[in-house]
């Protein structure tokens, strides 16, 4: 049996398969002590793919608590057939107005359709207030 030259079919890169940009953000000042809170999520839809290029998380207290906790912020990633996984997750413990903590990742990730990021507050003080910045920087595109 012979097999004879398949022909070369050119594939355009990523980024020229009709991209539209997805981002999401959280970022709020003050915010109030709270439970889990989920501020947002993106799930990549059938028949795309997407690039998570970047992720900037920052948690920063504003007003000092009655009684401190902790103050979390993070990004999970969610598989489509599995289970969350934190991607990036800042927190801080100290009740010292301005004490933040900050991630700015370079991810260029790929998500497949089905797959999900989620960005998440938590602040476990009483009273006091907090500056929270959850962002993904996501461009979405033809599988």
């Amino acid at each position: 049996m012979r097999v004879g030259p398949q022909p070369i079919i050119a594939r355009p890169a990523w980024y020229d398969r009709n991209p539209i940009d997805r981002s999401r953000r959280f970022w709020e000042t003050d915010v109030p002590p709270h439970s889990l809170t989920q501020r947002w999520s993106y799930m990549v839809p059938s028949g795309k793919k997407a690039w998570i290029e970047v992720i900037h998380v920052m948690v920063r207290r504003t007003i000092a608590a009655t009684t401190p906790g902790i103050i979390i912020a993070r990004v999970n990633y969610i598989p489509k057939d599995g289970a969350t996984h934190p991607l990036v997750e800042v927190e801080v413990t100290t009740n010292t107005v301005n004490d933040r903590h900050i991630e700015h990742v370079p991810t260029a990730m790929l998500l497949r359709a089905g797959d999900t990021i989620e960005g998440q507050t938590v602040d476990t003080s009483t009273g006091g207030a907090a500056l929270y910045a959850v962002v993904a920087k996501i461009t979405e595109f033809d599988a």
